[in-house]
């Protein structure tokens, strides 16, 4: 049978962002097999070099099952691939694949599939979201990453996917991120990989998700974290609406504790925003996703990194960039938290950034009256276009917010209480109860515990 191959190419979904002029080149790399009834294409243990692409005929995927005999799974048909996770994971072949009847495939070898995915980052998420449609069909005792057993995904976002897992040894529950594959494959981001991993590993804070391990698997890098169990902002304004006033001014505080933390090990984050910050179980605010983070002395790259609703200026324009830039990103969040919606709303985003660029963000009160002065002004001061005009720390934004606190019928009392060693127990109790009844009541917020012989300090 004569094939066609540009033509097969033009016409399949899997390639459809490819030039014409790359497919003709494409379709001189590419080799083609003819396959009679019963010829195995694939048999289990053999090496994972390649993928192949049904042009005719259809295929039998066999697997052995636990006692070794033949598993029938599925037929592959046309225009399906097969053979493609053994080429991801660079492991042997796991099945046997046959031909049902005379058929016809396309080779695609590691070489061909490296080189496609490096030059087109499209092709590169429809392989990593290929691949993912595969792992969470496998049983689970194979979707094994190192010692981390996955369980199921959590999400999906701008960089790759996440994964809940189970560190098998250690029983614990963590979050895996795999980074979609033309990140993975494009030299100048691995190192640039290997350097943020190094940023965030070293972040300790409350307010700050951790990294607990990194590594590759499947052609890919991924990042290990804490697993937090809880919502996002973005995920709880689109089921609540807008927050209130205590809520914003509580998560405003803590990411600001966060990057100013940050900040104070030269560390910038660059993608603040809603979907980036969690609140857990308990209320407690996490940022998390420091995948673009960079020390301030570096060069920014020259793509856009951020996303478009919440970048600063300065980042559009590629110039120098400080811990000032994730200060205006803050600003923008707290905007939205307060209103629905970002400043800056456009279904074309050169218009998103020439509003961040050009017409500055409206000011708070004229939009939602009741907000109180000192967020209006949080939220004013952050976002001024000119760096110069912001806060320059966290430290500066944060005493605003205090100050405001204040200012808006927020008291504080302090307890402390002292007991003697063998009734450890009976005030552990006694305090749990007092701890949980003050957690219930509306209106209250208990700040932190001092440690066991920490000095408090008087109001």
């Amino acid at each position: 049978m004569s094939v066609n191959v540009s033509l097969f190419l033009r016409g399949h979904p899997f390639f459809r962002e490819i030039s014409d002029s790359d497919l003709e080149r494409l379709s001189e790399m590419v080799e083609v097999d003819q396959l009679e009834d019963g010829e195995f294409l694939i048999r289990s243990g053999d090496p994972g070099d390649c993928a192949y692409l049904v042009v005719s005929g259809r295929l039998r995927v066999v697997v052995a099952d636990s006692e070794g005999e033949p598993q029938f799974v599925r037929y592959a048909k046309t225009r399906e691939m097969v053979g493609e996770m053994a080429l991801l994971t660079g492991e042997s072949r796991s099945a046997h694949v046959q031909a049902d009847g005379v058929a016809t495939v396309l080779r695609l070898t590691s070489t061909v599939f490296e080189h496609l995915v490096r030059r087109y980052p499209s092709l590169g998420e429809v392989v990593s979201k290929l691949l993912i449609e595969r792992l969470i069909t496998l049983d689970r005792e194979k979707r094994i990453v190192g010692p981390y057993q996955l369980i199921d995904r959590l999400g999906m976002g701008g960089m790759g996917v996440v994964f809940r897992a189970i560190h098998s040894r250690l029983n614990r529950s963590v979050a895996i991120k795999f980074l979609y594959h033309h990140h993975a494959l494009n030299d100048e981001y691995r190192s640039s990989f290997e350097r943020e991993t190094n940023i965030i590993s070293s972040l300790d804070h409350p307010n700050i998700v951790r990294v607990q391990d990194a590594g590759e698997a499947f052609r890919t890098l991924y990042l290990v974290m804490e697993l937090v169990e809880g919502k996002t902002l973005s995920q709880l304004q689109n089921s609540q609406g807008p927050f209130s006033v205590r809520k914003v001014r509580r998560i405003v505080r803590e990411v600001l504790s966060a990057l100013g933390y940050a900040a104070s090990l030269g560390i910038i984050h660059r993608d603040v925003k809603p979907q980036n910050i969690i609140l857990d179980r308990s209320g407690k605010t996490l940022l998390t996703d420091f995948g673009l983070a960079m020390y301030e002395h570096m060069s920014q790259e020259e793509d856009l990194y951020g996303t478009v609703e919440y970048v600063s200026p300065e980042q559009i324009e590629g110039g120098a960039i400080d811990g000032r830039a994730d200060l205006y990103s803050l600003g923008i969040t707290a905007y939205e938290m307060l209103s629905g919606s970002p400043p800056f709303m456009d279904a074309d985003p050169y218009r998103i950034l020439d509003g961040h660029m050009k017409r500055g963000v409206p000011y708070m009160q004229d939009v939602v009256p009741h907000c109180p002065a000192d967020l209006a002004e949080f939220i004013d001061r952050s976002t001024r276009r000119d760096p110069g005009d912001r806060f320059q720390t966290a430290q500066e934004a944060l005493a605003v917010l205090d100050r405001g606190g204040a200012e808006t019928g927020v008291r504080r009392r302090q307890l402390e209480v002292e007991f003697e060693e063998a009734f450890v127990s009976d005030f552990e109790t006694a305090w749990n109860q007092v701890r949980d009844q003050l957690e219930a009541t509306p209106g209250v917020r208990l700040c932190r515990e001092l440690d066991e012989g920490e000095n408090s300090v008087s109001p």
